[in-house]
């Protein structure tokens, strides 16, 4: 007598294996998509590299070396200017893997309205607004409360080259900033890799622990 689940069953491994083909075909994709970026990453450091070399002989092979670096015993504080976050993300089909991005001085700052304060209209008990005996205005200025202190900015490291950099120069910065970027995307390509491994591998537990649930005693029999 055939079982009534048989056909739920079916049902289930048919979407087990579209699941894994899915998987299969994202893993090869973010494989692609990650030798390609690597292959940027290359282009942008030799780029980086010749524009160095021709702000050398541009200005001067003893004005941009190791000298003008700073150094960890002066009194000057070198603060970076990009630092570095990550968050757990989850997409779609069940893979969670950690994402990383940069934060500037920009995309952490608050927004304008946070620092100027609230404004509130004072109103008597009459029901009219009293205006401001030094502005003539009904608006009231709310403090936010603590002041807060400016953090000191980060220097451009061009400045350390010479008040006026070379063209070449800044180029080789604009490429190696771009290098930073590209390694934070080889790295959420390589965290995503690893979290659609870990559900390949999470689906396929699965899977084996439900076929030994099935299994019959005189199952096992046979297959030995």
């Amino acid at each position: 007598m055939p079982s009534r689940t048989k056909p739920d069953d079916n049902e289930d491994a048919a979407r087990v294996e579209e699941e894994l083909a899915d998987l299969a075909v994202d893993l090869l994709l973010l494989s692609q998509e990650l030798i390609n970026t690597k292959i940027k990453l290359e282009s942008m450091c030799k780029s980086g590299w010749m524009e160095m070399a021709k702000a050398r002989y541009v200005m001067g092979p003893n004005s941009v070396s190791a000298l003008q670096l700073p150094s960890a015993d002066q009194e000057k504080q070198i603060l970076a200017a990009v630092t570095v976050s990550n968050s757990p993300c989850a997409r779609s089909g069940g893979v969670r893997y950690n994402y990383f991005s940069l934060e500037t001085e920009e995309t952490t700052s608050t927004s304008p309205s946070s620092k100027d304060g609230i404004r509130n209209r004072k109103i008597d008990d009459t029901g009219s607004q009293d205006e401001n005996p030094e502005t003539g205005s009904a608006v009231e200025e709310v403090s936010s409360g603590e002041t807060k202190i400016a953090a000191p900015k980060p220097e451009n490291p061009l400045r350390w080259f010479g008040f006026m950099p070379s063209a070449p120069l800044k180029q080789s910065q604009r490429c190696f900033q771009v290098c930073v970027e590209t390694v934070i995307e080889m790295t959420n390509i390589q965290a995503e890799i690893r979290g659609v491994q870990d559900r390949i591998k999470f689906i396929n537990r699965k899977k084996g622990g439900d076929l030994s649930q099935k299994e019959t005693p005189g199952d096992r029999k046979s297959v030995v």
